[in-house]
């Protein structure tokens, strides 16, 4: 339906500017009106992508700072504790929120089966971050990190910038009920931040 209107609304836009022009004169003034309108609803659209671009050279993407070995787990507080982070990827234990937002606590035992374990605070030494900003309306910015704890010292950072569109984009999303999606930076895979920044005990031979 929302695409039905807009394109009714882009019809009535044609037939009105086409209008307009037939009545200048001089004749040789009319394509540079034309030219003009077209701009009116394209204009935002190119101009976001082209700073866009600029905003993902500048600092999207992922950066590491300082990779740490020997690393037997970190906390997540944005999800519940990953088994996969122990299975997959090697890490002796995986921190996230349980019940009662308390701290909950992944890790193998010596059978072979995840054990949990309940507390009030964690024993990692870092944290996965995730956090999300808006942009003057028509950019939305992701940034997660892993951070030292203690000292607040951001090894590894990545950030992906969406731009919502030109006006006509975000009109035709909001007719939908959604924030539009006319380009990103590319967003990283989460499991890559992490395991390109915290090095898993190796485990003994």
């Amino acid at each position: 339906m929302g695409l039905l209107i807009l394109l009714f609304l882009a019809v009535i836009y044609v037939l009105l500017v086409s209008l307009l022009i037939s009545y200048i004169k001089p004749w040789w003034l009319r394509p540079f009106v034309a030219i003009i309108f077209i701009a009116i609803p394209t204009a935002d659209a190119v101009y976001g992508r082209y700073r866009l671009h600029q905003m993902c050279d500048a600092e999207g993407g992922l950066r590491i700072f300082r990779v740490v070995e020997n690393v037997p787990g970190f906390y997540d507080p944005t999800s519940s504790p990953s088994e996969e982070n122990v299975r997959k990827y090697g890490y002796r234990f995986s921190e996230g929120l349980g019940a009662d937002k308390k701290i909950a606590r992944l890790s193998l035992g010596s059978d072979g089966a995840i054990e949990t374990e309940i507390g009030d605070k964690p024993v990692s030494k870092y944290i996965y971050q995730s956090q999300l900003g808006d942009l003057n309306g028509k950019y939305s910015r992701v940034e997660q990190r892993i951070v030292v704890i203690e000292t607040g010292e951001i090894l590894s950072r990545a950030v992906n910038i969406n731009f919502e569109g030109g006006w006509v984009e975000r009109l035709l999303a909001a007719l939908y009920d959604a924030r539009g999606s006319a380009g990103n930076c590319g967003s990283t895979i989460t499991s890559d931040l992490f395991t390109n920044t915290l090095k898993p005990i190796k485990p003994t031979k």
